[in-house]
């Protein structure tokens, strides 16, 4: 392990000529060209620059940046800009490449972000409690890319052996981009997938053994659907004949 010390706004010098296989870039991006109108194209010229010189053809690259808003929505559309100026594909979290529906033209509200589980150490937890802090998880928000095509939609389908009597043409995959929300009578859930970001409705009456699935939703996870009636392009109802299947859970351990 080597570390070296560079300013990631010029190119990297580093005594090796082979091409990593993973590049992480952790919580820095969103502190480059703050005050610049164009900072997401500025970023995303940074980001092909030290992929094509150091990202080997079938290596990952990680954006990881606070789950917070601003900095969440402007991950994002640096993620939308990398799609449609490179060769990359998504590999998670998302189960398309398509542009993100989060942070489309007219919505200025939404953003996207993942939970895990912490454990956080002594000293962490002496200072929460000193200060009346209480955090059990970490939230960030992330993207995976790769050149290959590979997708965790298709990691999802091999690993769902639930799936082995449904037809594959007529799935619809998804990801959990929310908490389940309980109202009286009804249960919804926000998808995201290729036909866009959609609130997911089922009501009490509609719940069965196929939907059963739709009562374990949680941040996160991949989804199979079958069957779901489209009210609207945002509004999706589970009935008694939609079939819902986790494919993937999304891990929680411990940190």
């Amino acid at each position: 392990f080597h570390a070296h010390q560079a300013d990631l706004r010029r190119p990297l010098k580093l005594s090796r000529d082979e091409p990593f296989v993973l590049i992480v870039l952790g919580n820095c991006l969103n502190e480059l060209f703050l005050e610049k109108i164009d900072r997401i194209e500025r970023r995303c010229e940074l980001v092909l620059l030290l992929a094509s010189r150091w990202l080997a053809p079938h290596g990952f690259l990680i954006l990881i940046e606070p789950a917070l808003k601003e900095t969440s929505r402007d991950l994002l559309l640096l993620r939308d800009r990398l799609l449609d100026h490179s060769d990359f594909k998504v590999y998670s979290p998302c189960v398309h490449s398509n542009h993100c529906p989060a942070v489309s033209a007219g919505n200025l509200s939404d953003w996207c972000h993942e939970e895990a589980d912490w454990s956080p150490p002594t000293l962490v937890r002496e200072i929460d409690r000193r200060v009346g802090n209480h955090k059990s998880s970490l939230k960030y928000s992330y993207c995976v890319l790769n050149r290959k095509g590979l997708s965790i939609m298709d990691a999802a389908l091999f690993q769902g052996p639930q799936l082995s009597q449904s037809n594959p043409g007529k799935l619809q995959l998804w990801r959990v981009v929310s908490e389940r929300l309980e109202e009286k009578g009804k249960s919804q859930v926000y998808f995201c997938g290729s036909p866009g970001r959609a609130k997911v409705t089922r009501l009490n009456r509609h719940a069965n053994k196929a939907n059963l699935d739709f009562d374990k939703n949680a941040r996160g996870q991949v989804v199979a659907t079958e069957n779901l009636k489209v009210i609207n392009s945002k509004d999706w109802r589970v009935e008694g004949v939609t079939q819902v299947h986790i494919l993937r859970e999304e891990p929680h351990s411990k940190v």
